[in-house]
């Protein structure tokens, strides 16, 4: 449960970069449902109306998110965007997370590839990480 809510917490800070100031423009880009290694879109989300959300019941094991607006979703967490800030292609991210459990604040690290995928980072020097490709291109 640990490596769950672990996994769930850092995927959380994907969504900051979606703040105000300098990556306020990246939102649109960045906005949509994302799925990590061995995950399949239809598998996670359901789209109804124009508007994607999770499939019910949430999969907690899943590797998934889903940024809309100013909130980042998960399958344990949900995730209100705050301030955020680049160091070239790095973008770190400070979010304010809600689980089952407790309100918590995140610090997290991610990069955005040119094919719109986005890979979450465990620290600011790390150039290699965890991939989530992006649904619906």
């Amino acid at each position: 449960m640990r490596m769950a809510f672990t996994w769930a917490v850092g995927a959380c800070a994907l969504g900051a970069t979606l703040s105000s100031g300098a990556l306020a423009q990246s939102a649109g880009e960045l906005s949509g449902a994302y799925v990590g290694p061995g995950q399949s879109c239809e598998d996670v989300f359901v789209t109804r109306n124009g508007k994607t959300s999770f499939k019910t019941p949430r999969n907690a094991f899943s590797s998934a998110i889903l940024i809309q607006g100013g909130r980042l979703s998960t399958p344990l967490a949900t995730c209100k965007i705050g301030r955020s800030s680049r160091d070239k292609t790095v973008i770190t991210l400070n979010l304010n997370c809600t689980n089952a459990l407790s309100p918590e604040g995140v610090k997290a690290y991610v990069l955005r590839r040119d094919d719109g995928s986005l890979v979450r980072l465990s620290g600011p020097t790390e150039t290699g990480g965890e991939t989530y490709e992006r649904c619906g291109r």
